[in-house]
């Protein structure tokens, strides 16, 4: 490359300075949309997952209320069975503040030291954590007011409130997002229970497998608690697990990847627009170059080198504000969905890929008015530089304005000879537009959506109870408390969906609720809802549906007569039948779940 063609490049550029400054100002501001989008994409695309595959998650979880050590033994020598953990866990109630208390699942872990699945790591604080103390999932800290120190009030399944001393932080990613569940995680030594004079009622088994194995394995895991007159409270089986909030992220990252495919179409567009008018303010001295004898390839290549410079200078400019901004991003959403960047700088291609992408546009976008400009007749190209792009339908589409004054008729005329910048500017407007009215739906769609949890969950407060209650018992509590204009008393339990298909179903909850109930007002997309009327059959989300192999609503479907089978002990078959789910009356409950309205 000559110095002699640097220098008619530079010179180019420097001629009309405002002009060249108001492109690379554009360009600039276009590429740090689009680069800021694919940082934060390049950062986060695998990140939620590789943090989840860490902890070494588990393919199958079982509860019963006892697990002798020999099925224990036997469970881990089933083919295909990688590791089995002992980790009882469950629920209680810790004060966050002085007038709040919220959930707080709390697992016992044996041994600290050698976690072999689920793992999660120690964030500050003291490992493991001394008896009579408790270590608590890091998300959990938002919900203080202050950090903790000293004790923490924690209210035991039995009733009892205890203080335990806090241990610190843990980051465990394969957990549910604290501020996104509303419930808190507690980890504590078996030492722990000793002194807070609790006993567990159910214990609970992890269990990692090979993808392959892990149906079948969950199958004969089944088998060996029947076999061994053991009860099974709940079997949970995933061929490859995945974390709960991995459908949040997967949109995310969908939206971030339209966003970034949206902004690369605008600034494409923005940057059309601007060699256009560059190339026709350039139009006449192409038309002079061409007549002092300069071929045509010559003049391409010196219009194109000069878009890279432009576009190189550009993409300079932006890659600080685009990484800065993408990573912020990033880390934005990785606080929301708590989870760690293992990659917060980003791979090594981002930087040569923004600015690739910062070259390649410009010149991409330039090339095809460069050459029409350099391959234009030099009398043409000198007498008028838009007689080529002008389109011959022009003069007759403004004749047929003929009803309009003269100056909107001459407007009209002058975009139909010129529709191109007309057609990107609003090509520009409609995504913008589209923008808008998306964040607009949105909002909307969330706010219908709060709506119709309002209008079909006509209730206040419900109360789970963990053990079963008469309800003269609960009528009579409810009775002492004048706030509470109506109370209901639902039944709960744990079911498997009886589908075809080699995968094996996890439980699912279901629901008795007493007949007229006030409380829950459903849209019934097809067939009727549960009511005196029709008091037989069972009403089920449009998912399971959709999953399963019934193939439409009705009591009256055959997939309907058997659909469930109970796996909690304390539910007897006949009361969780399909056929009589709906007619049970608020006497036959035997587990309550207490919805009062006030």
């Amino acid at each position: 490359m000559t110095s002699t063609r640097w220098r008619k490049i530079i010179g180019d550029l420097a001629q009309r300075p405002a002009r060249t400054l108001l492109t690379l100002f554009g360009l600039s501001l276009g590429l740090v949309f689009v680069g800021s989008v694919v940082t934060a994409f390049a950062i986060l695309r695998d990140d939620l997952d590789a943090n989840f595959r860490l902890t070494n998650p588990p393919n199958i979880t079982l509860s019963a209320g006892d697990i002798p050590a020999g099925l224990s033994d036997r469970i881990a020598a089933i083919p295909g069975v990688t590791g089995v953990d002992e980790r009882p866990e469950f629920g209680a109630l810790i004060q966050t503040r002085p007038d709040r208390w919220m959930p707080l699942i709390i697992a016992v872990i044996r041994d600290f030291r050698h976690l072999s699945i689920a793992r999660f790591a120690i964030e500050n604080g003291h490992w493991p954590p001394a008896p009579g103390s408790i270590l608590i999932e890091r998300d959990g800290r938002w919900f203080f007011e202050v950090p903790p120190a000293g004790s923490l009030a924690i209210r035991l399944p039995n009733g009892a409130t205890v203080r335990s001393a806090f241990s610190g932080y843990v980051f465990d990613p394969g957990q549910h997002p604290s501020r996104m569940e509303q419930v808190l995680y507690g980890y504590v030594t078996p030492e722990t229970l000793v002194n807070w004079s609790s006993r567990l009622n159910s214990t609970r088994l992890l269990i990692t497998t090979s993808p392959a194995a892990a149906v079948a394995a969950g199958a004969q895991i089944e088998a060996l608690f029947q076999d061994a007159g053991v009860k099974l409270d709940r079997l949970e089986v995933h061929a490859t697990p995945q974390h709960g909030h991995k459908f949040q992220f997967d949109t995310i990252m969908t939206l971030l990847a339209g966003l970034a495919a949206v902004a690369l179409i605008m600034c494409a567009i923005l940057i059309i627009n601007l060699i256009d008018s560059l190339m026709a303010t350039e139009q006449r001295a192409i038309g002079v170059l061409r007549a002092l004898g300069a071929r045509s390839g010559q003049i391409i290549q010196d219009y194109t080198l000069a878009m890279g410079a432009l576009g190189s200078l550009a993409g300079t400019l932006s890659l600080y504000p685009s990484l800065w901004t993408g990573k912020t991003i990033a880390r934005y959403l990785t606080m929301g969905l708590n989870f760690n960047l293992l990659s917060p700088s980003g791979p090594i291609w981002l930087t040569p890929l923004l600015l690739s992408i910062g070259i390649v546009i410009p010149i991409s976008v330039a090339f095809s008015a460069i050459f029409r400009a350099a391959y234009r007749p030099v009398r043409q190209a000198l007498a008028r530089g838009d007689d080529g792009q002008a389109f011959p339908f022009a003069d007759g589409f403004g004749a047929l304005m003929t009803f309009l004054p003269l100056i909107p008729r001459l407007g009209v005329r002058s975009v139909a000879r010129k529709p191109r910048k007309v057609l990107l500017s609003a090509l520009i407007l409609s995504l913008g537009l589209a923008f808008f009215v998306t964040a607009l739906t949105i909002r909307a769609s969330m706010l219908s959506t709060v709506d119709s949890v309002r209008r079909t969950k006509s209730f206040d407060v419900a109360v789970g109870l963990r053990a079963a209650e008469p309800v003269d018992r609960l009528t009579a509590w409810m009775a002492e408390i004048p706030e509470v204009r109506h109370g209901e008393y639902w039944s709960t339990a744990e079911v498997t969906l009886l589908q075809a298909g080699p995968r094996f179903n996890n439980p699912k909850p279901i629901i008795g609720i007493p007949n007229g109930t006030e409380s829950i007002h459903p849209d019934v997309i097809a067939g009727h809802w549960i009511e005196p009327a029709f008091p037989a059959g069972i009403v089920v989300m449009a998912k399971i549906v959709r999953d399963g192999p019934i193939e439409g609503p009705g009591p009256s479907h055959p997939g309907f007569r058997k659909l469930v089978r109970p796996i909690a002990a304390r539910v007897s078959p006949a009361e969780y039948a399909a056929s009589a789910i709906a007619s049970l009356s608020p006497a036959r409950f035997r587990s309550r779940k207490l919805i009062p309205s006030t």
